[in-house]
């Protein structure tokens, strides 16, 4: 009855509050929406406020759920779900106070990742469990988080056991997988899927592609040791909304796709307060060193170039000059505006101080838009032709203008080195449609080494080895509200390989390796067997498969174990000397130990090891405090502060007669213990 009453009760609401029914056809199946929900959904009495509405997307109603606590409820709860017209929930948040408290502390969840997909998958088929057997979750996870906040799990729907493109979503859970915080889903539910009939062989299909989509060589960028340096790669040619029919083997292209913008060179309108300014003492400073323009002689570069130059009424606002990055390289930035008028008008230039070339220019003059007048795109981009010569001088020789620019008013051009593209460095310029002058400019230029790829393998080479390691099979592709069946490359990133070998490679352009856990083969029936094989899960654990665990640790050890338990997000097997380095740098960063103590072959004692745990957890002002702390350990005489507070959180423990032996070495196998506490407190 209660359950009944409370019905009722949400449609009366829904009624009185949304005025959206026009008809008691309508009324009535939102009724039966909201029934059915609930049914899926469970009770909703935490919550005293509820709304609902309906809202028509592209034909279709969409119903909306709303429950929540009232405002002056001392703990906020709400819960959103979203309904189709036939009943398939497509989205569900569900919000409490204290959800993402500990979103920043690392821990250990206690529970895995197979064991959280099981029940997710149980708790998504809750929510439609008419479709349930068509959505298909995916665990991507290769090992845990210690900054899980819950688990994440991606949908695809499957129609005749084939995946349908774009149908995809995703379910987050709780860390005790006993919940589901969200759930969204696009589910297309005016599209036939028909049974496939005969399709052309993969091997077909990938003749096609390379025939007639294909790979493409260029130049990228690659980040390492906070440098930046160059490689070829290989990439796909049309990455996004084109594939091959698996009837027919012609190309099918995917409706309304969206042109991923890659962009070379700097933003085109940086904010003048967001640049890296100087003080003006700096900038005195700055126009005496060598080689560098003064203020006036850039000012009046910009004064004197035909075809940007500021209009007469602007005067000059800001002024900067900066070094970029760790380049021995410096910039300046001018600001002319006319504050006279009430109709905006400025011009902003970035331009290399040295050499006093503009690389980044754009202008607005909000009168432009009254101009009854309408250029041409043909005469504006022949004007622009003259211009970035003139703009750009012998460098554009090196760039080819990029057929993907769509704009009828400006153009783009792609940077090309040993016959092959390098997008970073780019050139742009556009024309206003109305007063015909340009409107905007930009030019990258990168003094970098370029490796030859005189002994590249070519581009059918690379995706025969390509196609022997990524999945290329069939797929639903929607167009035009039918159903086209298509062979699609299933590559989890964007597809990179090298040029001399096809192995693929990650975003930094570095071979792709999945994450894979340390399995220790000297550990079994240790006493931290148990804590060492969990903290490898997490990927805190060594690379040499080795753990040694009776041995003493050495302070770079603790220290890589320390960092990667506490601070770093995405831990990797330890065992590479440049990442000590980096290991390093972030703990005296963080102050967790000094560059005058630090020793990094030594072996710590227990004692060394409390501190750095200590300061790492930013706990050492108060374990300096006197007075307050009594030692728990009998041969505990100094550093008692630091000692009682990791007793007390259960983080360190003694020898079992009272002892703590803090002078004595730290061994591997009870450092490990220590940073499972650490995360399991």
């Amino acid at each position: 009855m209660k359950r009944f009453i409370t019905v009722l009760l949400c449609i009366a609401l829904i009624a009185g509050t949304t005025g959206v029914f026009a008809a008691e056809e309508d009324k009535s199946n939102m009724q039966k929406i909201l029934l059915s929900v609930k049914e899926r959904i469970g009770e909703t009495d935490e919550y005293p406020v509820f709304t609902g509405r309906t809202e028509t997307n592209d034909g279709e109603t969409v119903y909306c759920f709303s429950w929540r606590t009232d405002n002056e409820a001392d703990e906020y709860k709400s819960l959103d779900v979203y309904v189709s017209e036939s009943g398939i929930i497509t989205s569900y948040y569900k919000y409490y106070y204290g959800l993402y408290e500990n979103s920043d502390k690392p821990a250990i969840s206690g529970i895995s990742s197979e064991e959280a997909f099981e029940k997710a998958k149980a708790l998504a088929a809750t929510l439609n469990p008419d479709i349930a057997d068509k959505l298909v979750l995916s665990n991507d996870y290769k090992n845990e988080s210690v900054y899980n906040d819950g688990f994440s799990f991606n949908i695809q729907r499957y129609e005749n056991g084939i995946p349908v493109l774009g149908n995809t979503g995703y379910i987050n859970i709780d860390r005790k997988a006993e919940q589901i915080i969200s759930f969204n889903m696009f589910y297309d539910e005016k599209t036939e899927f028909k049974a496939p009939g005969d399709v052309i062989s993969k091997e077909k299909a990938i003749e096609e592609y390379k025939n007639k989509l294909g790979l493409i060589l260029e130049y990228q960028n690659s980040y390492k040791d906070r440098k930046i340096t160059v490689n070829p790669v290989y990439i796909e040619k049309y990455p996004y909304g084109k594939y091959i029919s698996a009837y027919t083997g012609d190309v099918i292209e995917e409706e309304e796709n969206a042109v991923i913008y890659r962009s070379g060179g700097t933003n085109m309108m940086a904010k003048e307060e967001d640049a890296a300014g100087l003080t003006i003492a700096e900038i005195s400073e700055l126009d005496n060193i060598s080689g560098l323009k003064s203020k006036d002689e850039l000012i009046s570069i910009i004064k004197n170039n035909k075809y940007i130059k500021p209009q007469s009424t602007e005067k000059l606002m800001a002024y900067s000059t900066y070094k970029v990055g760790d380049e021995d390289k410096y910039n300046s930035n001018f600001r002319f505006a006319d504050e006279s008028r009430d109709i905006d008008s400025y011009s902003y230039y970035e331009m290399n101080a040295k050499t006093g070339e503009i690389i980044n220019y754009y202008t607005y003059d909000h009168s432009d838009e009254a101009l009854k007048t309408e250029i041409s795109s043909k005469k504006a981009l022949k004007y622009a032709d003259e211009a970035v010569k003139a703009l750009t001088g012998s460098k554009l020789s090196e760039y080819k203008e990029d057929s993907e620019t769509e704009d009828e008013y400006s153009k783009r051009y792609i940077r090309y080195v040993n016959g092959i593209p390098y997008r970073s460095d780019s050139v742009y310029i556009g024309v206003s449609d109305k007063s015909g002058k340009i409107t905007g400019f930009s030019v990258s230029y990168s003094e970098m080494d370029f490796p030859s790829v005189e002994n590249a393998l070519s581009a059918a080479e690379i995706a025969d080895k390509v196609f022997d390691t990524v999945d290329y099979s069939l797929a639903y592709l929607v167009t035009d509200k039918k159903s086209e069946l298509v062979y699609k490359l299933w590559n989890k990133q964007t597809l990179k390989a090298d040029p001399f070998t096809g192995t693929l490679l990650d975003y930094n352009n570095e071979e792709l390796n999945e994450k894979e856990i340390t399995v220790y083969n000297d550990i079994d029936g240790h006493y931290a067997e148990d804590m060492i094989n969990t903290l490898a899960k997490y990927g805190i654990c060594f690379a040499d498969p080795a753990f040694r665990p009776d041995e003493y640790i050495k302070e770079k050890d603790f220290i890589a174990l320390l960092i990667d338990s506490i601070v770093e997000r995405d831990p990797e097997p330890i065992g590479d000397e440049e990442k000590y380095d980096q290991f390093y740098r972030w703990a005296y960063n963080q102050k967790i130990i000094s560059r005058e103590e630090s020793e990094r072959e030594r072996e710590i004692t227990r004692e060394d090891a409390v501190k750095f745990i200590i300061r790492a957890l930013n706990a050492e002002e108060y374990a300096k405090l006197d007075g307050i702390f009594v030692s728990p350990f009998k041969d505990v005489t100094e550093n008692i502060g630091y000692v009682a507070l990791l007793y007390g959180m259960k983080i360190i423990g003694g020898n079992g007669s009272g002892s703590f032996n803090p002078t004595k070495p730290l061994k591997r196998a009870d450092a490990a213990i220590m940073m499972y506490n650490c995360l399991s407190r």
